[in-house]
């Protein structure tokens, strides 16, 4: 029942209870900036992955991925090296360096699904500006791979009678259960929108395209 949104240092909540008695200014109502905070968040971080995950019985918000610049071609050293999450309930930040793939972790404008205490993320720009076709996972709270922070790099295959997927950013995206629904996106050579869309399993680590080929 509320919406955050996070903009550089702040975090703001919107109540989705309150009645709307103007629905052409809706969005821009019943907006709070969350006050009281301890921790350090993420500073000016953009283009990653914000979402709620619960995590052992406690509600958090995430922030993995991303940039620290503000233009659309940021240098290597730009990129979010940290994975963040906010308690909810005790309104603190806490944060680790991204381990193991680390490499991997750094990119933006990716797709990106909750699933089985992991992130799973596909695509984006990466550091070295590459139109990224690389799966990872990052552990949101846990033991060994599930560990906060823990980034693994996948290598999934193509189901029976599918095209392999090529390398895409600005994707969009949905989720549902185990599946991750990557949208579209734009393909680096030729610098064309892509209009395909496929389907990621992320409990079986397999994908096919579900649309027709572009």
């Amino acid at each position: 029942d509320k919406l955050y949104y996070l903009t550089d240092t702040q975090l703001w909540v919107k109540d989705l209870t309150v009645a709307v008695s103007n629905p052409s200014t809706a969005g821009n109502t019943n907006w709070s900036q969350v006050t009281g905070i301890t921790g350090s968040g993420p500073n000016n971080s953009k283009r990653g992955a914000f979402f709620y995950h619960n995590d052992s019985g406690t509600d958090y918000l995430y922030y993995l991925f991303g940039v620290t610049d503000d233009d659309t071609s940021p240098e290597t050293g730009d990129f979010n090296t940290s994975a963040y999450r906010f308690n909810i309930s005790t309104k603190t930040w806490s944060s680790t360096s991204a381990t193991y793939s680390t490499s991997d972790y750094k990119r933006m404008y990716s797709a990106f699904h909750v699933y089985d205490g992991y992130c799973f993320a596909y695509g984006g720009k990466d550091a070295d500006s590459n139109y990224s076709n690389t799966f990872v996972k990052v552990g949101l709270g846990g033991s060994g791979d599930k560990a906060f922070g823990y980034c693994s790099t996948l290598s999934p295959s193509a189901e029976s009678g599918s095209n392999a997927i090529t390398g895409r950013t600005y994707v969009s995206w949905a989720g549902q259960g185990q599946y991750m629904f990557i949208i579209g996106g734009r393909r680096q050579s030729p610098n064309t929108a892509h209009k395909c869309i496929f389907r990621y399993d992320c409990a079986n680590n397999t994908y096919r395209q579900i649309t027709e080929p572009d």
